[in-house]
Parts: C-alpha cells; sequence; structure tokens
C-alpha cells in the first residue's frame, strides 16, 4: 500500500497544488487576450466558460466562427476541452494515471486555447459541412455539389486564395470546380483525387462577398463504401487567404 501510494503521489500533489487545466486555461486568457476577443466555447466547456469567463465575449463554437468572420480585426480564440492541433495552441494539462482515467475518462485532463485564424473565418452560406477531422485538428471542411461561404474583407484586401483539395480515398479521380463571386461565374479549377489546387479570386472592395462552389461530380461515401455516411460530398475546402493591397 505504502508503494502505491509513493507512485501516486505525483500524480495527487499536481492535482492537489495547481489549478485544474480549466481554471489554468482561463487565467491565461484572462491575462492574455485582448478584452474584445471573441471566444468560440467549445460544447463541453460551455459551464466552465460561463463561469469562469463571464463577462468576455462568448459564443458556441460555430455560432462563434460565424461571428467572427464578420469581425476580421477582432482577435478570435478557441476554448476546447482536449489537446489542440492548431498552430500557435496553448494546451492545459494534469498529468495522466490510471486512477484519473478510470474515475473520468480522461474529461478536463487537457484543454486548449487556440488561435483562429483568417484563413479559417467565414460564413457558412449551404453546403459546408464541419470542420474535420475534429474541431482541435482543423484541416478542412466537406462541401456539397452546390456550396457557398461568405467573407468579409478588411478594407485593404485586394483579394483571396481560395485552397481546395480532394481526399485520396474519394470515389472519383477528379472534381471540375466553378466558383462565383456574388452570382457572377468566376474561375474554373481542377482538383485531382489526392492533390491540392488554388485559385485566386479578385475582391471588389471591402464589402462582404459570397463566394460560391459549384461542382461538376458528387459521391455519397455511404454508397461507395457502404457505411453510414449519406452526406453528398464534392471537394474539401482547406483555407480562404486574404491577399492584402
Amino acid at each position: 500500500a505504502a508503494a502505491g501510494i509513493a507512485y501516486a503521489w505525483p500524480v495527487l500533489a499536481a492535482r492537489s497544488q495547481t489549478l485544474s487545466p480549466p481554471a489554468a486555461a482561463a487565467r491565461w486568457a484572462r491575462r492574455n487576450l485582448p478584452s474584445k476577443t471573441v471566444i468560440l466555447v467549445g460544447e463541453d466547456m460551455a459551464p466552465h466558460a460561463d463561469y469562469l469567463l463571464r463577462g468576455l465575449d462568448l459564443a458556441p463554437a460555430e455560432e462563434g466562427f460565424h461571428r467572427a468572420a464578420t469581425r476580421p480585426n477582432t482577435p478570435a480564440w478557441l476554448f476546447a476541452e482536449g489537446e489542440s492541433r492548431w498552430p500557435g495552441a496553448m494546451n492545459f494539462r494534469w498529468p495522466a494515471s490510471d486512477a484519473y482515467h478510470k474515475l473520468t475518462r480522461d474529461h478536463y485532463r487537457v484543454v486548449s486555447f487556440s488561435p483562429v485564424p483568417l484563413s479559417r473565418r467565414f460564413q457558412l452560406v449551404r453546403g459546408v459541412y464541419p470542420w474535420e477531422p475534429s474541431l482541435l485538428d482543423a484541416r478542412w471542411r466537406w462541401l456539397d455539389a452546390d456550396a457557398a461561404i461568405r467573407i468579409f474583407p478588411r478594407q485593404r484586401v485586394r483579394a483571396v486564395v481560395v485552397k481546395l483539395w480532394l481526399d485520396r480515398s474519394a470515389p472519383i479521380s477528379a472534381n471540375t470546380v466553378t466558383l462565383s463571386l456574388d452570382g457572377a461565374p468566376g474561375p474554373t479549377v481542377e482538383v485531382p483525387r489526392g492533390a491540392g489546387s488554388s485559385v485566386e479570386l479578385p475582391l471588389p472592395g471591402g464589402r462582404p462577398v459570397e463566394i460560391g462552389f459549384h461542382s461538376a461530380r458528387s459521391f455519397v461515401p455511404s454508397a461507395a463504401t457502404g457505411g453510414r455516411d449519406s452526406r453528398r460530398l464534392a471537394v474539401q475546402l482547406l483555407a480562404v487567404e486574404r491577399i492584402a493591397r
């Protein structure tokens, strides 16, 4: 028994003598983030955010992406449970232990604050699916054959570069995507399977702009693999990067 206590003591000491990861993350945010920061809150962190970050600009994650898109000059950070892979993320953790895992399944052992870059800040208009492979490892959003987003560029942005990809597992060899700006037809780009394509779109001033994606082909994963994914997918949207004047 004494040996077991000695073995567990470093973990027990860490939990009794240090802030919990949610509390440590909230303290860091209050000390380091500008007061006008938009904080996107993951579903699991909502109770902690309501109590620990009271008075700050909080929004549920998906709603927060929409809000952050309209305010390109305002910092936006994602507060979520789990380790983040977003560039520049801050992760807060307690050391792993078998007892904690069995009692809590590791809930709230690791939480994170992640800066949301401008390239990931756009409103969803239609045909746009959630970030994958997860919110904390947000690499792409699948688009339907007819999809659209809305961006709110700064005054000094002259164009955007839209980055598209087609997953290696897709049952189509390539896709042809025609882009549009506020309904007006734009350039067409070929997106090969297992590769990416980029296209530059000039912007008409600093006003909000709707970017449409009209794909020649699409597929339903469940029809190809027999799984449960019944979405109609065409191509993946990686980022919408601003180009200054």
